[in-house]
């Protein structure tokens, strides 16, 4: 493994398809809201910080097919460049705080839907991006920001325009995002 190995996005990738693969082997389906729940998704309603770690889980619990093959497209295309140019322990925060900042939109703006995937944590390395394209804080996230801006602008659409989407926990993440991409910079530069 060389210096600009993506591990976190393969991580993330991996752990999503094994689990989704878990899932569809032990209850023949990821689609159904009481498996989803078992499985680590989180519902608003019935959220408490006993139960933190349902922050996190639904970054890995995937609602069909579908939805898994879009989030890790998005993943491996973009988390894998945007984790050569931060390096993964940058990456890693990136995601995992942007997951958990839609999650916990969903539990305020949207309780009562139960909500699963990647796409939180996505939105926010797409906000990241556009903070950058927008900002021009770091040359080579800036040129890559601009470069993505038509997927962040498409991945915003799609969030408003089509039904079952969780669009508390997609602007939640991009917001986490935005805010993130004014500290997180390439590797090796200085702010």
């Amino acid at each position: 493994m060389g210096k600009n190995f993506p591990f976190a996005t393969i991580v993330f990738a991996c752990g999503s398809i094994i689990w989704f693969m878990y899932m569809m082997f032990v209850y023949g389906t990821t689609t159904n809201s009481k498996i989803l729940y078992l499985n680590g998704a989180i519902y608003g309603a019935e959220f408490t910080i006993v139960e933190w770690w349902r922050l996190i889980t639904p970054l890995f619990v995937h609602i069909g097919l579908d939805h898994l093959l879009s989030n890790m497209l998005l993943l491996i295309t973009v988390g894998r460049v945007l984790e050569t140019l931060i390096g993964s322990f940058k990456f890693t925060m990136l995601y995992l705080l942007s997951g958990v900042a839609g999650n916990l939109a969903v539990v305020f703006y949207d309780p009562n839907t139960i909500t699963a995937g990647a796409s939180s944590a996505l939105f926010g390395v797409l906000g990241l991006l556009a903070t950058h394209a927008i900002f021009k804080i770091s040359p080579y996230i800036t040129y890559f920001g601009k470069s993505s801006f038509g997927i962040i602008i498409i991945n915003l659409i799609y969030t408003f325009v089509v039904p079952g989407i969780s669009v508390a926990g997609h602007i939640g993440g991009f917001i986490a995002g935005i805010i993130l991409g004014l500290f997180i910079t390439e590797k090796n530069s200085v702010k």
